[in-house]
């Protein structure tokens, strides 16, 4: 893909790493992993299994909380909701694995579709 700027005084940009997408895709790989193992301990026995509700809590791929990380840390980490029942999870999860937890949530959502 070429873009043209009006006025530029440059060359032509020199061509992405094409490894790029590759670390890429494995960095998130990774962070989905991290999230799958996550999830799997400290989520899936109230929130079902994959983020599959279980039909007694609310079904996290359709939460508002994915469209927000910091909302989602709020939640998961800060306790937020321990009022409604959702305990924090801040002795055990770290802001890396929390945010990991949503990208999982976020795909299994994508999953879904």
């Amino acid at each position: 893909m070429l873009v043209y700027s009006l006025g530029a005084t440059g060359g032509r940009a020199a061509r992405a790493d094409a490894d790029a997408g590759a670390r890429a895709r494995a960095a998130a790989r990774e962070t989905l992993d991290l999230g799958a193992t996550q999830y799997a301990t400290y989520c899936d026995s109230c929130h079902g299994p994959n983020a599959v509700n279980l039909g007694i809590l609310p079904d996290l791929r359709y939460s508002a909380l994915l469209h927000s990380s910091e909302a989602w840390r709020d939640v998961v980490l800060g306790g937020a909701m321990a009022d409604n029942g959702m305990a924090g999870f801040d002795a055990v999860l770290d802001p890396e694995q929390a945010e990991a937890i949503r990208a999982y949530v976020i795909e299994q959502a994508n999953a879904a579709r």
